[in-house]
């Protein structure tokens, strides 16, 4: 039967030394890989902006006359904030629409009427910092789910430029 040999101390403390070279270098690799896929994400953001910055000047339109422009609930702004958050999405304008419920942007909507009101520039210009944002964060969300840069990069593009998203993004 054979011993297993035995290793030195100077053995162990080199295999100890080539091993936290191996994960110093991980590391590194894994930093680097970080970087890249924020540069990624930056670049996704970066093009979501820009494909919408053309927007920034575009008067209100469509559905924003019932929700903005002639809707007294709304143009409270602060005020009003407790009777949005009560009533219905189209409370506040001459057509009631009892059915549907979305506080959340009609508070927003009443916020930047207090603050700008009657000024849709400040509203186009969250709606393409939101977008922007969607695409940065969808890059790292796909990034961490499919473990590759290139594939969440592509799939994050694809879906920022996508032309079915102008309809939300342009008309407020």
């Amino acid at each position: 039967m054979k011993r297993p040999a035995k290793t030195s101390i100077k053995e162990k403390i080199q295999q100890q030394s080539r091993e936290k070279q191996v994960l110093k270098e991980l590391s590194e690799k894994s930093r680097q890989q970080e970087k890249l896929v924020l540069l990624m994400a930056i670049i996704v953001a970066v093009v979501g902006f820009a494909l919408y910055i053309n927007t920034l000047n575009h008067e209100y339109a469509l559905d924003d006359y019932s929700l903005i422009i002639e809707n007294k609930s709304t143009q409270k702004g602060f005020a009003g904030i407790g009777e949005i958050l009560k009533t219905s999405y189209r409370f506040g304008y001459t057509m009631i629409d009892n059915e549907l419920y979305r506080p959340l942007s009609k508070v927003i909507f009443a916020i930047q009427w207090q603050l700008w009101p009657n000024n849709p520039f400040p509203a186009h210009l969250l709606n393409v910092l939101l977008y922007a944002l969607t695409g940065f964060v969808l890059m790292l969300v796909l990034y961490r789910y499919f473990q590759s840069a290139a594939m969440a990069f592509i799939a994050s593009l694809l879906f920022i430029a996508h032309p079915i998203h102008t309809e939300v993004i342009a008309q407020y």
